[in-house]
């Protein structure tokens, strides 16, 4: 930043200064991967999962496809006032991948100028927990969907192959 060289002043900083401060990301999903696997606020102090070898994109996936069927789960049962929560995931993710992203930036750049004492810079590990709580709430649900579903499954394809066997014998 030419602000600390002593020949600038605080009103010479824009939003070109804070891409220096963006959220971190891996080479396949960017921030916004690195922010949905909660890992993304760690800007280099850490190795990146993409960077030790392993299938970063899976992580992200599989948090979001239990959660959504979680959500799907509570909606069915309670109504739309239980996915509430999980409708904000798509604007907290936004917000924490902030300068990290393209398909964020510019939603921040205006961000950074409507709205007072937004800056896009060290929110997303706020906002990262708020993703965490997300996860945390609909997860167990999804669980016990993909139980129930694999537990369906195993009892058709047990039948199944009693079927078969005995379509065998009498044969």
């Amino acid at each position: 930043l030419s602000v600390f060289n002593g020949t600038s002043k605080l009103s010479d900083i824009s939003v070109a200064d804070f891409r220096h401060f963006a959220t971190a990301g891996d080479g396949l999903f960017g921030s916004i991967g690195a922010v949905l696997s909660l890992y993304g606020f760690w800007q280099r102090q850490y190795a990146m999962p993409a960077e030790v070898g392993l299938m970063s994109w899976m992580l992200p996936l599989i948090l979001l496809l239990l959660s959504a069927a979680g959500a799907w789960y509570l909606y069915k049962k309670y109504g739309k006032i239980a996915v509430y929560p999980f409708a904000l995931l798509p604007i907290v993710v936004i917000l924490a991948s902030g300068f990290g992203s393209p398909l964020t930036l510019p939603f921040t750049s205006v961000m950074i100028r409507l709205v007072p004492g937004y800056t896009g810079l060290r929110d997303t590990a706020k906002l990262v927990g708020v993703i965490a709580a997300i996860y945390a709430f609909y997860l167990p649900y999804g669980l016990a969907v993909l139980q129930r579903e694999l537990k369906k499954a195993w009892q058709i394809l047990g039948n199944r192959r009693m079927v078969a066997g005995g379509f065998l014998v009498v044969y």
